[in-house]
């Protein structure tokens, strides 16, 4: 196993990294892969929101003409 680990290091341009430096070249890209997280939740997000503005247009425009009735019409002066 270790003779076939020590070859297949000679045919890499470099050697195998130890673990400490595993740990430092994450350290390094953590922070730059997080921000491209946060970039893609963001547009997500946005895109989201659009669409569900979007779709709930009409039944807000509904909702409004049906609370606006009472007030426009003279429904409201004929007593109960």
């Amino acid at each position: 196993m270790t003779e076939r680990l020590g070859q297949w290091q000679k045919q890499q341009k470099r050697p195998l990294n130890d673990a400490s430096e595993n740990i430092e070249t994450a350290l390094k890209n953590g922070p730059v892969a997080f921000e491209a997280y946060v970039g893609e939740v963001k547009k997500l997000s946005e895109i989201f929101l659009a669409t569900m503005k979007e779709a709930f247009w009409p039944l807000q425009a509904r909702s409004r003409a049906l609370f606006r009735f009472p007030q426009d019409s003279s429904i409201r002066d004929i007593p109960l």
